[in-house]
Order: C-alpha cells, then sequence, then structure tokens
C-alpha cells in the first residue's frame, strides 16, 4: 500500500497509510530539519506496516474463505455417510429376512418333492410290469420285464431266470409240485419261523465270506437286509431280506448272483420288485 503526503491548514507535511495514524511536520526549523533527517526511515518503516497489515487482512479473509468451504463439505461428506449406512443396513436386513424365508419354506418342500419324486419313478417303471400273486394268496408282487417266475404251492414264487428285459413281458408259470432244488436265482416264500430265526440261511461267520447287514422296508414291514459274497468255492452273492410277521412267520426273499456264471449283479431291479410287494393277510 503506497505512502501518502499531504499537508494540512498549517502548511505541515503528513504521511499515512490506511488504518495507520499520520506523522506530521511542524512549522519550526528544527522540526523541519528533523523531518527531512527522519523522513526515509519513517517512509519506508510505514510502507513495511502497510504491507504487513494488508497481506495479514488478506490472508485472514483466505483463511476465513477456505474454512467456509472446508466446513460445507464436511457436513455433506457426513450427511451422505449417515445416508449412506442408513440405506446398507436397510438393504442388509431386507435381502436376509427375504433369503430366511425363502429357504425356510423352500427346504421342506424340496424334501417332500425329492422323496416322491422317488416313489413316483419307481411305481411309473414298475406300472407295467406282471403282477403275480401267491397261490395261497399271502401276498402279490410285480415281476419285472423279461423274468420267468414259477408260482408254486402255497406261498412260495420263484424264478431260474432274472434277466432283466425292458418291455418284454415277464412269464408267469404255475405248478401243483412244491420246488426241490437250490438253484433259483430268486424266490419269495412265507415259511416257519425255525432255527435260523430271521437272520440269514447260511452260517457265519465263515472262511471267504464277506457280509453286511441293514434295515429294509416295504411299506408297513420293516426287516433286514444281509448281503453275503462268498469268495472260495461258490463266487457267487446273495442278497437275503427277512421280515417277520408274527405267529411264529417270516417273509423271506433271497436272490443270488452266481459269478462264476458270468452274471452281473441286478439288485437294483429286483429291489424294486420287492418294494412293490403287498402283504395280504
Amino acid at each position: 500500500m503506497p505512502l501518502v503526503r499531504t499537508l494540512d491548514l498549517r502548511g505541515n507535511e503528513n504521511m499515512k497509510c490506511s488504518g495507520q495514524t499520520s506523522l506530521s511536520n511542524s512549522s519550526s526549523h528544527s522540526r523541519v530539519s528533523n523531518t527531512q533527517y527522519y523522513l526515509p526511515v519513517a517512509s519506508a518503516i510505514l510502507n513495511v506496516k502497510c504491507k504487513q497489515g494488508f497481506t495479514n487482512m488478506k490472508n485472514k479473509q483466505l483463511n476465513t474463505k477456505g474454512f467456509g468451504l472446508v466446513g460445507i463439505l464436511a457436513v455433506v461428506v457426513v450427511v451422505a455417510l449417515i445416508g449412506f449406512s442408513g440405506w446398507y443396513v436397510w438393504h442388509k436386513n431386507h435381502d436376509t429376512k427375504k433369503s430366511t424365508s425363502t429357504a425356510s419354506s423352500s427346504t421342506p418342500k424340496s424334501n417332500a418333492k425329492t422323496s416322491n419324486d422317488k416313489e413316483s419313478t419307481v411305481t411309473e417303471e414298475t406300472a407295467d410290469w406282471v403282477t403275480v400273486t401267491t397261490q395261497g394268496g399271502a401276498f402279490s408282487m410285480k415281476v419285472p420285464d423279461g423274468w420267468k417266475m414259477t408260482r408254486y404251492p402255497n406261498d412260495f414264487l420263484g424264478s431260474m431266470s432274472v434277466s432283466y428285459q425292458a418291455g418284454v413281458p415277464a412269464t408267469v408259470n404255475t405248478l401243483a409240485t412244491e420246488y426241490a432244488g437250490d438253484s433259483l436265482r430268486f424266490r419269495a416264500s412265507v415259511s416257519e419261523v425255525i432255527d435260523t430265526g430271521l437272520g440269514p440261511q447260511w452260517s457265519s461267520p465263515q472262511t471267504g465270506l464277506t457280509e453286511t447287514t441293514e434295515d429294509f422296508s416295504i411299506g408297513s414291514l420293516h426287516g433286514k437286509r444281509y448281503k453275503g459274497v462268498f469268495s472260495v468255492d461258490l463266487h457267487q452273492t446273495v442278497y437275503e431280506y427277512v421280515f417277520g410277521l408274527g405267529n411264529g412267520k417270516k417273509l423271506d426273499i433271497v436272490y443270488t448272483v452266481y459269478q462264476d456264471e458270468g452274471e452281473t449283479d441286478g439288485v437294483t431291479t429286483v429291489e424294486k420288485a420287492i418294494k412293490s410287494l403287498t402283504y395280504n393277510n
């Protein structure tokens, strides 16, 4: 800011800058002399003071403006963060409730559907199979396509041929004489509970025999499935299903696979036939 020199009514010379106190010169010779001596120094000092004052004032204005912008930006950021946090919490809770509701409502239905579909598949596959009933009328069952089944006296069914051939209806024969032999691939009968009880027909343990036991059900009938793999001499696998019927009777079903004769294990088809069995007494 420049230094301004002025004369008052008495002829005294004044030097001032905005916001500063004036310096004046008296009319006396000594004061004029002193003023002439100090004038350059005073002028320089005033110029420095004025510049410093202007700079300070300008810095204060800039600081004030800068603080105002920073404050506004800070407020905007805080408001935005609060808004986003609220939206995120709401969205997360909404998605959690939705997924929980969907899972709780769909899971039981999915399990039920899987079970029903499995039963429906078996029913549809066996729907066209030939139905056979024992001569004594104790039980009925579906016979897989391609099989050759024989109805023996009382409540005994037996088959020498259990090769599954889809689309080829099973054949059923009826004999008046009881079966005598041990070469049937499949047999199902109602018989008296004897020494073996509800266990398998083979003795256990024995050399070369590997066996397993598990639960098996046919509708309301609950029993056991025994599997014996004979690796010495016989080279065969035997599946036996035993169900207690009460009154000293049992339902006994045996399926035998002769590996030494090149037969393949068709237990999946056999168990579909077993599952179709209906006990009539």
